[in-house]
């Protein structure tokens, strides 16, 4: 059963922006973009390493440690040493705050 933790007030994200989320020992990056909402699991599936970091430069998530990019909308892995998508997450928006789902 997922756990849904809030991450902030809607209206406090601006476009173009991202955040990460840490919950226990698990991780999501969260973005905004054109005023719709995308979450993904905050690990690099090329090695494991955290996104947190990341340089945000829309359309894509930049991994700072070997500078593998993926896709905001899709998590689809854009440029080598990355090959697999990054693991998508739920979202909801429960009274103006935009929530994510740990399973």
């Amino acid at each position: 059963m997922p756990v849904w933790v809030d991450v902030a007030p809607v209206a406090s994200l601006d476009d173009n922006s991202c955040l990460s989320l840490d919950h226990g020992r698990r991780r999501a990056l969260i973005s905004q973009i054109n005023g719709t909402q995308y979450a993904f699991e905050g690990l690099c599936t090329h090695a494991d390493e955290l996104l947190e970091f990341s340089r945000w430069d829309a359309p894509a998530i930049f991994c700072p440690h070997h500078g593998a990019r993926f896709c905001t909308r899709t998590g689809r892995a854009l440029t080598p040493p990355a090959t697999r998508a990054l693991r998508p997450l739920p979202l909801r928006i429960d009274d103006g705050i935009l929530q994510v789902a740990f399973d």
